[in-house]
């Protein structure tokens, strides 16, 4: 079976896997990071933050015909003091609780532009061309960003100093948001939930997050 056959899924899988475990997971080992043999995350638990790097692998993109699979690398990073007060200054809204997730987005916007946010897979040599080329990003913009994204005050500096790596979703406000008051940053939080939230049409919606750090409607 060749990787472009119907029901070539589990032999593309096996295949990512084996380069996976030979040039990726001893390097990624040294950084910290984990991986189950057959899964496609690896992951990183430090005191402050939970890191991950997932990969999503689809067959048959529906973009380039000649290719087998694409696979979509994503970052995540979960910080449960930072989740715990997104949640709490959302009051249990309902219509809020989409916003109270960890920070996820494709590996490649942590670039700015310089990289691809998917790799596609065309015969079993391109599949060990794409863990090499992973394993060069992830130094280039994928380990100082976990290396410096770790904890509230990471949160509240990487918005502070405008980090074009993260685009500013209303979700992530509510992330900095809550590592500013976390970090004793009240005034501050208050001024960018204002500066977001706090306009008609939307002061509605984020009233709790608002009151939260004492804006009345």
């Amino acid at each position: 079976m060749n990787m472009h056959e119907p029901g070539s899924g589990k032999l593309i899988r096996q295949l990512l896997d084996d380069a996976l475990r030979t040039d990726l997971d001893g390097w990624l080992r040294g950084h910290g990071f984990s991986r189950r043999a057959g899964s496609l995350i690896f992951s990183r638990r430090l005191p402050t933050a939970e890191q991950k790097l997932e990969l999503t692998l689809q067959l048959r993109p529906s973009d380039d015909r000649k290719a087998a699979a694409a696979v979509y690398p994503h970052v995540v990073v979960n910080m449960p003091s930072v989740t715990s007060k997104v949640v709490e200054m959302t009051g249990g809204e309902h219509t809020l609780q989409g916003y109270c997730g960890s920070l996820r987005q494709p590996l490649g916007w942590l670039s700015e532009g310089n990289g691809t946010g998917r790799w596609h897979l065309y015969e079993e040599p391109s599949v060990f061309s794409f863990v090499s080329e992973l394993q060069d990003f992830l130094g280039a913009y994928g380990l100082p960003f976990f290396d410096n994204y770790r904890t509230q005050q990471d949160v509240v500096s990487a918005y502070q100093r405008g980090d074009k790596r993260i685009p500013l979703t209303d979700n992530q406000l509510l992330r900095v948001g809550a590592a500013m008051v976390l970090s004793g940053q009240a005034d501050d939080a208050r001024q960018a939930l204002q500066e977001r939230f706090g306009k008609p049409g939307r002061k509605a919606q984020f009233a709790a997050v608002l009151a939260s750090v004492g804006i009345q409607s």
